[in-house]
């Protein structure tokens, strides 16, 4: 399979810096919402317990404060 040569390469937006997530720590939930308490595996940051709307929301975790902070 070949590729096609990219003719405008100046025209691509740049790609956006991947970010550090941290991941579900403990969770837990009430009758309003699902809680989850989050921590970052390469920093050790660890987030207060946040209301989160759905459990794929807190499978997919939170940008870590500590490792994203520019």
């Amino acid at each position: 399979m070949s590729r096609t040569a990219d003719f405008f390469p100046e025209t691509k937006p740049p790609r956006a810096k991947a970010r550090q997530m941290a991941h579900v720590f403990d969770s837990g939930c009430s009758s309003e919402a699902y809680l989850a308490h989050f921590e970052c595996k390469v920093c050790g940051w660890q987030s207060e317990w946040l209301s989160i709307g759905t459990v794929s929301e807190i499978k997919r975790g939170v940008p870590c404060e500590a490792c994203n902070k520019d």
